[in-house]
């Protein structure tokens, strides 16, 4: 059979034996494909030196779809992103994005802004001057991605004041309005988690819609990091709950984005999470 190219991100990798690898890999053309590359981690094979995560390349492989491990021929990497490396955070931050990526979508459905929106990602990630977790990046991929596979969330128009407090409802896909006095916030991060409604601040559903439109204005390009730390905490929640897939790397990500671009002492007039919460005091 004839052998098919298509630009590739590798998203996973495994050791399939000494010298053989199974990875998965998004296509511009092809999408999610799940392959074994024999013989990739030897030294004069046709695969570059084999297969690294979050590197990009040509892949050559053998279409069938009839089967659900297809044959890798050749790989020819571009790209290595060899900054990701030496950043912590922005690596851990990447490699989320590829395990949603993942979770969400088909194999074999083709979706090439997603793989635009992961590769501007990656160039964000090894370019960004600023030392910690930068939330813009993923902000912006996690809802390319949802809109690319038409699950952006309804999240209408964010009315009063920016320190006040809305629900949105997973169940429902949009935002609601609350009973008088106290209403049950749920951990949207929670297994098992599917009752209850998630508190958010109106000034991150500006932003969410600006990033969602693909309208950033200047005065949310420069938004404080907590907004963005927002923005992709919430994108993140919905892409796990549409899912039902709990990453991985999801502890890693809550962890380093937890008080990312703000004080511990700012960050506590956050909506509590699992508690009641009253709308007069967000």
């Amino acid at each position: 059979m004839s052998v098919t190219h298509d630009e590739a991100v590798c998203l996973r990798h495994r050791e399939w034996s000494e010298t053989s690898q199974t990875v998965i890999l998004l296509t511009r053309r092809h999408g999610l494909i799940n392959g074994i590359a024999k013989g990739s981690r030897r030294e004069r094979a046709a695969f570059s030196g084999g297969f690294e995560l979050l590197q990009v390349g040509e892949l050559g492989f053998i279409p069938r779809p009839d089967k659900d491990l297809i044959t890798l021929t050749e790989w020819d990497l571009t790209n290595p992103y060899l900054a990701l490396r030496s950043r912590y955070a922005a690596s851990a931050l990447a490699m989320f994005a590829g395990e949603l990526t993942m979770s969400l979508l088909a194999q074999g459905d083709p979706h090439p802004r997603v793989l635009d929106a992961l590769l501007m990602l990656l160039d964000e990630s090894t370019t960004a001057a600023a030392p910690m977790a930068d939330c813009r990046p993923l902000s912006r991929f996690l809802a390319a991605l949802l809109n690319d596979t038409g699950q952006f969330p309804d999240i209408g128009s964010a009315a009063g004041p920016a320190a006040s407090v809305r629900m949105f409802d997973p169940a429902q896909a949009r935002l609601v309005e609350g009973s008088h006095g106290s209403v049950q916030a749920r951990d949207p991060f929670s297994p098992g988690e599917q009752h209850g409604v998630w508190p958010i601040r109106s000034e991150t559903i500006d932003l969410l819609r600006a990033v969602g439109d693909g309208r950033e204005t200047g005065q949310a390009e420069k938004g404080e990091p907590a907004r963005w730390t927002r923005v992709a905490r919430f994108l993140a929640a919905w892409v796990v709950y549409r899912s039902g897939r709990r990453p991985a790397s999801l502890d890693t990500f809550l962890r380093i984005t937890r008080f990312e671009g703000r004080s511990p002492a700012a960050g506590q007039d956050d909506p509590p999470v699992g508690r009641s919460l009253r709308h007069d005091r967000p």
